[in-house]
């Protein structure tokens, strides 16, 4: 709890502010990986799980931008958006990509984060990671989001309504599933 204190007083020099300073402590200790302050700062403080910074981004995007796994598993517990975008559109897929965070990426599609969406400039996570030298993870992002698309295209021929109804909450991208419906 010292931490968290010593973090929030660290901001009382910031003037004009409209962010509380437990929120902005709150993210900086998501970012380090400070899983059971975490929990503090919502249980305790009750701030906000998806409260955001200046530039809109959460709890969530920074601990995923970091890889920090068990800070975005308690954070997912408590009901964070997965699938939430800062102001210029990124969401918590894209800064792990884009950061090369591997496990991370595995982690949240297997917590329903969406690899096609894009940011306000058109990238999805595969192009942040691809930008910035991370292939592997590129190839991740778009193995993980064919496989979905496939499925659900899948289980639509098959006429199971509710198995693709299942794809489409995992992260199906339905704009790639048009033809499919036409057949």
């Amino acid at each position: 709890m010292q931490q968290a204190a010593k973090a929030m007083e660290s901001r009382k020099h910031i003037k004009n502010v409209r962010i509380p300073r437990k929120v902005l402590a709150f993210q900086q200790m998501a970012a380090k990986g400070e899983r059971k302050l975490i929990e503090w700062f919502v249980k305790k403080e009750k701030v906000g799980v998806d409260s955001r910074d200046r530039n809109m981004n959460t709890a969530l995007m920074l601990a995923a931008a970091n890889g920090k796994d068990e800070v975005i598993a308690r954070l997912l517990h408590l009901g964070a958006d997965i699938n939430a975008k800062n102001r210029f559109g990124q969401t918590p897929l894209m800064m792990a990509a884009g950061n090369g965070q591997m496990g991370t990426v595995r982690m949240l599609f297997g917590h329903r984060a969406k690899g096609y969406l894009k940011d306000d400039k058109g990238k999805t996570a595969s192009k942040y990671a691809r930008e910035n030298g991370h292939y592997k993870v590129g190839r991740l992002v778009e193995d993980s989001q064919e496989s979905l698309n496939e499925s659900a295209i899948d289980a639509l021929k098959r006429g199971s309504s509710g198995e693709f109804d299942y794809y489409l909450c995992l992260g199906a991208d339905p704009a790639s599933l048009g033809p499919a419906l036409d057949f």
